[in-house]
């Protein structure tokens, strides 16, 4: 039986045959010809060179969309999601991320803050200003740029490649800007941000939930580009006194422990329909080697067994946990450790879950989506 032009296609995609698979019958293959001598070589070195600079990118930055840039004159043009901004001073990609940083938190907001004493800023503009002020009065090196392995340095452009990410991959939200601002609201928001751009490095779409239904939401649902596979993800981070300006006027006293027991348990609750996925940042100083004492590890998976282990009458929700750290925050006058990973992360699942498929190649390779993320891209694409 022949299918009519206006019936649904039977190949499912839920559009008219004439727009879907009927559109091929208007075509035929005597209009096609093939290109009529051999390809020049510099054209397939042309081809070669860029398959070659995708497939780095993605080894090196994760499954992210390459930078989108492009040089005209004295100027130079970003384009990060539907937004095209442009300067004449952006050496490389971090003078980007710096200006666009500034610009999304709000240039009238950002003077606000610096004219406040160091002490009473928001902890983001604290970052630029301890920052800024390293470099007052030095001349730059030999290559006319400044380099800082500071923490305040490296925690202002985690989260300017973060944010970078999401609008560049996704939709940046203007309430997780507004959230970025509020400083009662600031490490949570900052959290959220990492863990989308981590998701997002890893395979996945991400859509934000509608907050506005009953019942508990997630922070967003992931769908894998490739499986399909959706998740729910939950993001926590631990406060401590005097970091990311929680109680900061207390005296910043590292932890002799993780301590995040309920706060695994709250992200747990969320019990979402689809497979959960929990992160969960344990906002410490400690940074690790692979030598580092096994201690972390035992605590870590002590936390993750001792809440699997509560009563959950539909069966455990959540098919995995990442346990992310990031150190930046705690050395923010001082250089990072030396010979030690600042950013780290470790990946559980769980002995028995209500979801039955295998979740240990998904979250092994979301873990190493969690690293990829963290490596921010130093020159502009050199075809741009």
């Amino acid at each position: 039986m022949k299918t009519g032009r206006n019936q649904p296609c039977p190949c499912g995609s839920g559009k008219k045959y004439k727009r879907c698979c009927g559109a091929l019958d208007g075509m035929h293959t005597s209009n096609i010809r093939p290109y009529p001598r051999p390809i020049p070589p510099e054209v397939l070195e042309e081809i070669a060179r860029h398959e070659h600079e995708r497939l780095a990118h993605l080894t090196k930055h994760g499954e992210v969309k390459e930078i989108i840039s492009a040089e005209m004159g004295e100027w130079r043009f970003v384009a990060s999601g539907k937004n095209l901004t442009y300067s004449k001073t952006w050496k490389i990609f971090p003078d980007f991320l710096n200006n666009h940083l500034h610009n999304l938190l709000g240039s009238e907001w950002g003077q606000r803050q610096v004219s406040l004493p160091l002490e009473d800023q928001h902890p983001a503009v604290q970052w630029r200003t301890i920052n800024a002020l390293a470099h007052f009065g030095k001349p730059p090196g030999k290559d006319g740029l400044y380099e800082s392995d500071t923490g305040s340095a490296n925690a202002w452009f985690r989260m300017a490649y973060d944010l970078y990410l999401v609008e560049h991959n996704a939709e940046l939200q203007s309430k997780l800007l507004k959230r970025l601002r509020d400083e009662n609201k600031f490490q949570g928001a900052r959290f959220e941000a990492a863990v989308a751009a981590m998701m997002l490095a890893s395979g996945y779409e991400i859509n934000y939930c509608n907050e506005k239904g009953p019942g508990k939401h997630p922070e967003f649902i992931a769908t894998h580009r490739t499986t399909g596979h959706v998740l729910a993800v939950e993001a926590k981070s631990r406060h401590r006194p005097g970091v990311m300006g929680f109680r900061k006027k207390e005296k910043t006293i590292p932890p002799t422990s993780f301590d995040i027991d309920g706060l695994l348990f709250d992200a747990v609750s969320k019990d979402t329909k689809e497979p959960l996925l929990v992160f969960i940042e344990l906002n410490t100083p400690m940074a690790v080697s692979l030598e580092s004492p096994d201690h972390t590890f035992t605590e870590l998976e002590q936390a993750w067994k001792a809440v699997q282990a509560r009563k959950w009458p539909t069966g455990f929700p959540a098919i995995g946990v990442v346990f992310y750290n990031d150190a930046s925050p705690w050395y923010l006058n001082e250089s990072l450790p030396k010979g030690l990973a600042s950013i780290w992360s470790m990946v559980f699942w769980p002995k028995t879950c209500r979801h039955t498929f295998n979740a240990e190649p998904l979250l092994l390779r979301i873990g190493e989506g969690c690293i990829q993320r963290t490596t921010i891209p130093f020159e502009f694409p050199k075809n741009a």
